[in-house]
């Protein structure tokens, strides 16, 4: 959904995409989003883009893997890697660092990396009734600093650390109305409470 998007948004801005990869580690979903490209994009702009199997704690090698190509084929490709709502996992295995250096890698210099992921302070992303009842490390957000942690020890240059979004994903047209009225104002108070948590970085040239 996001690459879908992402895709047609940079065309109709007057960014040509040569080419664009969607991965995920979920064969089901890989399977669903080329049957949504197939549908939502014009065939130009669907025959650009291609999913992948691979795991954000892989990314390099899987993708390598699954296109039947060796790893320094892709190294220095990319000029934009984005993750929505994916890195918290793999901060959960302990695999930070080692996505980071992935993304690291397979960015040209001067390429950008945009992470967005659940913001730990937004209230309503806890339950503690249901986290006393599993295990901590698979219900563990990280703060906003664990986030960028790992891009900066790759050795990227941080150029945004925020937090932002007061609409949920799921809203309606009333919520949605209701939510981008109110957020200046939460902004202003609340800042470090909104819903997601968003890192900027590039690589250096």
């Amino acid at each position: 959904m996001n690459i879908i998007r992402l895709v047609s948004l940079l065309e109709e801005n007057g960014f040509p995409v040569d080419y664009a990869y969607g991965a995920d580690f979920s064969p089901r979903m890989v399977q669903t989003a080329q049957q949504e490209a197939r549908v939502s994009l014009p065939p130009t702009l669907a025959g650009k883009l291609s999913f992948y199997v691979a795991r954000n704690e892989r990314l390099l090698d899987d993708l390598a893997a699954t296109r039947a190509t060796p790893p320094e084929d892709l190294v220095g490709s990319f000029d934009l890697v984005v993750g929505v709502n994916t890195f918290r996992y793999c901060h959960r295995l302990g695999k930070g660092p080692a996505c980071a250096a992935d993304i690291y890698r397979l960015l040209r210099p001067g390429g950008v990396c945009i992470n967005i992921d659940m913001n730990d302070r937004f209230p309503a992303f806890r339950s503690r009734f249901k986290d006393a009842t599993r295990d901590p490390a698979e219900v563990y957000i990280p703060s906003l600093e664990e986030y960028a942690s790992p891009f900066k020890t790759a050795g990227f240059e941080i150029i945004t650390k925020e937090n932002f979004c007061w609409i949920p994903h799921s809203a309606g047209a009333a919520l949605t109305l209701s939510c981008r009225l109110a957020s200046p104002l939460l902004n202003l108070v609340a800042r470090s409470h909104a819903m997601r948590s968003l890192v900027v970085a590039r690589r250096p040239t």
